[in-house]
């Protein structure tokens, strides 16, 4: 499996990892209005709550580009993230 790291989303790929703090964070990073709705909905379904490593997996999206797309949560750790966490976060990536 090849990881790709980027910050364009119009790249999507069959799997894509979302690693975020809260609600707010996936609307400004360039998701389509109608993948992102349905990421919103989906979440809301599962009762995510964006917690400190907290994980979901959302599939069967209409968009076909996209097979997974995994949600991790960073809780309130956005502005203190260590080596450590980066390690745990890719750690949680390459497990799944």
């Amino acid at each position: 499996m090849q990881i790709k790291f980027t910050s364009n989303l119009g790249q999507l790929s069959e799997v894509v990892f979302l690693i975020i703090s809260n609600k707010n964070s996936l609307k400004g990073i360039g998701l389509e209005d109608s993948l992102l709705s349905e990421v919103l909905k989906a979440i809301e379904n599962k009762d995510f709550g964006y917690g400190k490593d907290e994980i979901i997996e959302i599939n069967n999206l209409r968009d076909k580009k996209v097979r997974s797309l995994f949600v991790y949560g960073l809780g309130n750790k956005i502005q203190k993230l260590s080596l450590i966490d980066f390690e745990k976060i890719g750690g949680k990536i390459t497990q799944l």
